[in-house]
């Protein structure tokens, strides 16, 4: 197999070399262009659906109809039988113009949410999920204004809230259901303004929508009477490792999630009103039954919605709508979702006949083709520690030398090697992304995002740190002229983030394994990292992105790059070669990709060329 080395490269970057700042870039937010809409969906069994405030609509799935009448334009009835307000529908059309029709989770979803229900979506990643958390939380403030319920919406990350903002403001209507307030508030954290205020003690807003991570929201006074709805997007991400089913009650009470709880236990006990006794024991007797919850995630399990019940955190005696709609749902979920699809589907298109609106009715036959997604391209490259050379990831064993050497992509200072960041710089010189997109590398955890930003600056990088702050500023627009800059984010922030221009993915040291404990791999840390894998390609293939309407023929990219013999690698070739490794469970999913090879003889071409029009 044809190499590379980094050491006959650096005369390009030095000759590329334009000392562009570091993290000094304003970076915009990405203009979320979902051809998914919020789909929408009441469902459950009778018992479950509870009556809607809306006076219009009734008991049931086939019950929750759009206000637009029959009579409205082709534009407006692709989101009929969707329980959606009209205000709510024309800012959809007007800030959303690339969305053409809801996902089937997206409208089964919403219709559960606006019938009053608590629910469970579980979709794959970039579907539109956080999407239609917005929508949902929007339609219910929106469709009877005259209340003063509130609607708490809890995220993981500054990223994703900045996100979900974004989505707020643009489904937020010219006129306000209040003119006296705006539709919602962004919590944001007092601890580093002040000192003297007391803990969990800071006044809530009075909007009808709060949004925050758990961390910030623990820091205010929870009590709220009016509190109608908890949304949680990626909640499994914010809980992190639970206790196994069979966990015995002593080693129950040393797991982490009892010890240690993350902010997000005690924001939910606070909130439904579950105390823990003397003993430690969970008490309900003031759990509140007024309050609806919603669970959205990528990788929600049985095991997780276990523990969310044994919490209390949703209604023991009352049905969830648990709606499934990925490869590994069970059949019961696939016969319910079916189930409920035809009869939701059956109703339009009878609706739209009686219209005798074609158009409207051809978009919803064509409904499930406009969602499909693309799974973008998986590459490996191994770095030779000694020479720089660059190979692409092969199957097999390492070879009996490297066994006895201990390979880090770490030098003796501490920093990332220079051999992986110069593999970096060469293949963002010579295969960037298309113009008007972005390249995102993720470093492993604890590496400073600035010194990595000066460091690849040295080899004439530009590159952009992508904090929330940038987000919310949002991303430059690339030109011709410019040389595209790379983002740098930790793997901590990419829960839900979905960033419209991303077109490649460079993960430095791989799955980012060598940096567990003996303890973290012991208690399944690796089968962790793994997963995070699928978070990070995630990010990609998303629906209604540039990527997908306009760059053509440039696939997107998910690019490791570790060093050769390195305990990095040998993940890898779990990941992709390993048969059991590569069925790690994703929610009972068989996890299987195909390992691309990267083509070195055009790299090599590509560089020669550069060399020689430098010289």
């Amino acid at each position: 197999m044809l190499g590379h080395s980094c050491k006959s490269a650096r005369v390009l970057f030095q000759a590329r070399a334009q000392a562009i700042c570091t993290a000094c870039r304003p970076v915009a937010i990405c203009r979320i262009r979902n051809r998914s809409h919020p789909s929408i969906h009441t469902l459950g069994r009778a018992a479950s659906v509870q009556p809607s405030p809306r006076p219009n609509t009734h008991h049931g799935l086939l019950r929750a109809t759009s206000s637009a009448s029959s009579d409205e334009t082709e534009t407006v009835s692709r989101w009929m039988n969707m329980g959606i307000s009209k205000s709510l529908i024309d800012q959809l059309e007007l800030r959303f113009p690339h969305i053409q029709h809801p996902t089937p989770a997206q409208r089964l979803f919403s219709l559960a949410v606006s019938s009053g229900n608590e629910v469970y979506l579980k979709d794959d990643m970039g579907r539109g999920k956080t999407l239609a958390l917005a929508i949902a939380a929007v339609n219910l403030v929106l469709r009877d204004p005259s209340t003063t319920s509130q609607i708490v919406i809890i995220v993981p990350t500054p990223h994703l809230v900045h996100q979900v903002c974004d989505h707020l403001t643009k489904l937020t209507p010219s006129s306000s259901p209040s003119t006296d307030q705006p539709l919602f508030t962004l919590l944001r954290s007092m601890q580093t303004v002040t000192t003297s205020t007391k803990s969990s003690s800071l006044p809530m807003p009075s909007t009808p929508i709060i949004i925050s991570t758990p961390k910030t929201m623990a820091e205010y006074d929870l009590t709220l009477p009016r509190l109608s709805h908890i949304f949680l997007d990626e909640p499994d991400t914010m809980t992190g490792q639970i206790p196994p089913r069979y966990t015995a009650g002593k080693n129950l009470i040393h797991h982490r999630i009892n010890r240690h709880p993350p902010p997000i236990v005690d924001v939910m006990n606070r909130l439904l009103g579950i105390r823990t006794n003397h003993e430690g024991r969970l008490n309900f007797d003031r759990r509140r039954d007024d309050v609806m919850t919603i669970w959205i995630s990528a990788t929600m399990t049985r095991e997780f919605k276990r523990f969310v019940k044994t919490r209390g955190w949703v209604r023991k005696e009352k049905g969830v709508v648990d709606l499934d709609f990925t490869d590994g749902a069970s059949e019961k979920q696939v016969e319910l979702r079916e189930r409920l699809l035809g009869a939701v589907m059956t109703q339009t298109i009878s609706e739209v006949d009686s219209t005798g609106s074609n158009a409207a009715a051809s978009r919803v036959d064509g409904d499930k083709g406009e969602h499909e997604q693309s799974e973008p391209e998986h590459y490996a490259l191994v770095v030779d520690s000694d020479t720089g050379d660059i190979l692409p990831m092969e199957d097999g064993p390492p070879s009996p030398t490297m066994l006895k050497r201990t390979v880090t992509c770490f030098e003796e200072n501490g920093q990332l090697s220079s051999y992986l960041l110069e593999t970096l710089a060469l293949l963002h010189a010579t295969s960037p992304p298309p113009l008007g997109a972005y390249a995102l590398a993720l470093p492993p955890e604890g590496v400073s995002l600035d010194q990595l930003g000066k460091d690849l600056s040295k080899l004439g990088v530009s590159t952009s740190i992508l904090t929330p702050e940038i987000l919310q500023m949002g991303l430059p627009t690339i030109t011709e002229e410019d040389a595209p800059p790379i983002l740098l984010a930790q793997r901590s922030s990419l829960p839900g983030l979905h960033l419209n221009e991303l077109h490649t993915i460079y993960l430095l040291s791989g799955l980012d394994c060598a940096g567990l404990s003996p303890k973290q791999k012991r208690s399944g840390g690796v089968v962790d990292r793994m997963r995070i894998y699928n978070l990070v390609s995630g990010r990609l293939g998303r629906l209604g992105t540039t990527q997908s309407d306009e760059v053509v023929g440039e696939n997107q990219k998910v690019v490791s790059i570790v060093m050769a013999g390195s305990e990095e690698e040998k993940r890898l070739k779990d990941l992709f070669f390993d048969g059991l490794q590569r069925q790690h469970e994703e929610g009972g999913v068989q996890v299987k990709r195909e390992l691309k090879v990267w083509d070195m003889g055009k790299l090599n071409r590509l560089v020669e060329d550069e060399v020689l029009t430098q010289e």
